[in-house]
């Protein structure tokens, strides 16, 4: 698989390549866990609990060794606020 050339507007983890791991049973502890500290962080912006999806979330499946989190916000009107609480722990 080749890299497609580097937007230096984009992250660096959006280009790379993507590589698949056996499947580590941790997985689903670390997203819980995740989930559990931006529910505490986005509090009242949130409508629901934090939830772990993707590959990751099904035990057993090989996957990128990456935790894929959805945030449901009260409304997308909250987007800054959300960027701005997530941005210095290095959230995307």
């Amino acid at each position: 698989m080749t890299t497609p050339p580097r937007d230096p507007d984009w992250p660096s983890w959006a280009t790379e390549p993507v590589e698949l791991v056996a499947p580590d049973p941790a997985w689903q502890q670390r997203g819980r866990r995740a989930g559990q500290t931006l529910d505490a962080a986005l509090g009242q912006l949130l409508a629901g609990p934090v939830e772990h999806v993707g590959s990751t979330a099904i035990p057993g499946l090989p996957a990128k060794p990456i935790l894929d989190l959805l945030a449901t916000v009260t409304s997308l009107d909250v987007a800054e606020e959300v960027a701005h609480l997530l941005a210095p722990e290095g959230w995307h």
